[in-house]
């Protein structure tokens, strides 16, 4: 038994070395641990496996906010590879496609609404960029939350785009839908990490909300350059 990529060829991970990294969350996957990458087995004929398209292109993506995706892989015994390798050869090719292989991310003990402001505008810039990337490779974002970011010490990571889809529409109308979903990772980051009333954070935000996406980020990245902390935003009540 073993995984191999879309051309059937193994990769080298020692299945007996791999060590499940979610036992207790509720997701479409198993995840696994193997030295420096993560192993997403999707769940059996789950619904929410990403696309093959979307992921060939998210896997030209080389950008520090970004999960860099490696490939697509199958899980097959030595007998089933002969016969799929053999039909591969012939152009036949038929791959089940159940999961794929990711850089690991170790988060770090951060939390970003604490730190000097300056943590957050440059993790904020640099989100903004991606937004653009993914928007020109149209790209359309969804499920952007804090539970699929990795905080690290030197900035957001976002992961987990399973979700993500290929869309026809005006880049225009894709990078406002994406700049929305930054605007919704940043109010899930403050409701997870500030020790406020979510009340608080959501009315904040839904004011917010009323305008246009990127310049509620542009504000919010305005004011943060005027407080010490981004936590202080609200109790200055400026947002």
């Amino acid at each position: 038994m073993g995984l191999y990529n879309k051309s059937f060829c193994k990769l080298n991970i020692d299945l007996n070395e791999i060590k499940r990294i979610n036992e207790n969350m509720v997701t479409n996957a198993f995840i696994y641990r193997y030295k420096d990458i993560i192993i997403k087995k999707y769940w059996y004929c789950t619904e929410y496996a990403i696309s093959d398209d979307v992921f060939d292109k998210l896997c030209t993506i080389d950008n520090h906010y970004f999960i860099k995706l490696y490939e697509l892989f199958t899980i097959i015994s030595d007998d089933e590879y002969e016969k799929m390798y053999t039909r591969y050869q012939k152009g036949k090719s038929f791959f089940n496609k159940d999961g794929y292989i990711a850089k690991y991310y170790q988060p770090d003990s951060i939390n970003p609404v604490m730190e000097q402001s300056s943590y957050l505008i440059k993790s904020i810039e640099g989100l903004k960029e991606l937004v653009d990337i993914l928007s020109n490779s149209r790209i359309m974002m969804t499920d952007t939350k804090v539970g699929n970011t990795i905080i690290k010490n030197n900035g957001i990571i976002i992961i987990d785009p399973d979700y993500y889809r290929l869309s026809s529409q005006d880049i225009s109308i894709i990078k406002n839908n994406n700049y929305h979903e930054l605007l919704q990772l940043l109010k899930t980051i403050f409701m997870h990490y500030a020790k406020l009333e979510k009340e608080i954070i959501s009315k904040l935000f839904a004011e917010l909300d009323n305008n246009d996406s990127l310049e509620a980020i542009c504000h919010i990245e305005k004011e943060l350059r005027k407080v010490k902390r981004p936590l202080d935003l609200f109790n200055k009540q400026i947002i």
